[in-house]
């Protein structure tokens, strides 16, 4: 019984063999493919991202759907920094038709974002509240 809760541990040089290891994480999905790897070269797993063996197919479903969405959140969040920033440069450069353009696109990717939870709703208002202000300072300095 004792072993059977025995859990092998690579600190303590008791780790099971590769093989198992890796057959465990075909078994669970968790190799990523990697076209670009030469023949022969070992296959990158999740584990190499996360830190952490899923013990059973539906916890490496979780961390599978994990990654994918934090992969997605990651991009939608770097998409909004992006359009934020051409505002931003827009505004500075006092090219108030461009600037427009970009205020409602990011405004609205902004918004899309805070109803989806991918930032958190007051971090969204707080963002759009500020490319309103340059946006309206900007607008009230050419009048």
């Amino acid at each position: 019984m004792v072993d059977s809760l025995f859990r092998p541990d690579e600190r303590f040089g008791n780790s099971p063999p590769q093989d198992s290891i890796d057959e465990g994480r075909t078994r669970l999905g968790l190799f990523v493919e990697s076209p670009s790897l030469p023949d022969g070269a070992p296959q990158p797993s999740l584990l190499d991202q996360q830190g952490a063996m899923p013990n059973s197919p539906s916890a490496g479903k979780r961390l599978r759907q994990s990654i994918k969405r934090r992969k997605h959140n990651r991009i939608t969040k770097k998409v909004i920094k992006t359009s934020m920033k051409k505002t931003l440069q827009s505004v500075s450069e006092h090219n108030l038709e461009k600037a427009e353009t970009d205020f409602r696109a990011a405004v609205a990717k902004i918004d899309k974002a805070g109803s989806r939870r991918v930032l958190h709703p007051n971090t969204a208002a707080r963002r759009k509240s500020k490319l309103a202000r340059a946006f309206a300072a900007a607008k009230a300095k050419e009048s």
